[in-house]
């Protein structure tokens, strides 16, 4: 890829769409393998690094806000007759 800071900004676009996780799998690849070398590269995979910590830790904040609730057991015997 001759222009980097494009395939960067593709990649930015793409995060909000997907995931950071999605996105990195697209930055491994080899079609931008030139701009991983580059500080550009080092820099946007920092950052990526970096917003994929902050959204774990949201998901995690989240479920400790609204922890997953057990399912709903009945313990009344009265409809359960063994005639």
């Amino acid at each position: 890829m001759g222009r980097m800071d494009q395939a960067i900004l593709y990649l930015e676009k793409a995060e909000p769409i997907s995931s950071p996780r999605a996105v990195y799998q697209i930055y491994k690849e080899p079609a931008f393998r030139e701009i991983r070398l580059t500080e550009l590269g080092k820099d946007f995979e920092r950052d990526l690094a970096e917003r994929a910590r902050e959204r774990m830790n949201e998901e995690l904040s989240a479920n400790e806000l609204h922890p997953p609730s057990n399912p709903l057991v009945s313990t009344d015997t009265a409809n359960t007759s063994t005639k």
